[in-house]
């Protein structure tokens, strides 16, 4: 499962999570809107998922180690049940796009309209 030692499992998850040199964002200040500020959005991105992952329970990492390598479905730190919920909605998306794009457009287009 997770490497032990402390620099495989950044690695690790370096390669699982984050894989290098796939996003090209360049260092620079992005302002939050709570006044903070990211110089690194990929390293914070990778800090921030990896702090979430290691204080999970055994069953969940596997579950989201499972999601990420054989369903293709990254994770970025949501809770479990938002990420099944993910994993569910993906598949649905990969069957069939098109049908799943025009059932959400139509959803959004009578979410607008209700308010």
């Amino acid at each position: 499962m997770f490497p032990v030692d402390n620099l495989e499992a950044v690695n690790y998850w370096r390669e699982l999570m984050e894989k290098p040199n796939e996003h090209t964002e360049a260092v620079e200040w992005i302002h939050t809107k709570n006044g903070g500020e990211w110089k690194t959005p990929y390293i914070d991105r990778m800090v921030y998922t990896l702090k979430k992952f290691l204080a999970l329970s055994e069953t969940h990492q596997a579950f989201i180690i499972d999601g990420i390598e054989n369903k293709n479905t990254p994770w970025r730190g949501d809770d479990i049940d938002m990420y099944k919920m993910v994993l569910e909605e993906t598949q649905k998306m990969r069957l069939n796009p098109g049908e799943y794009k025009d059932k959400a457009f139509q959803v959004l287009k009578n979410f607008r309209f209700a308010q």
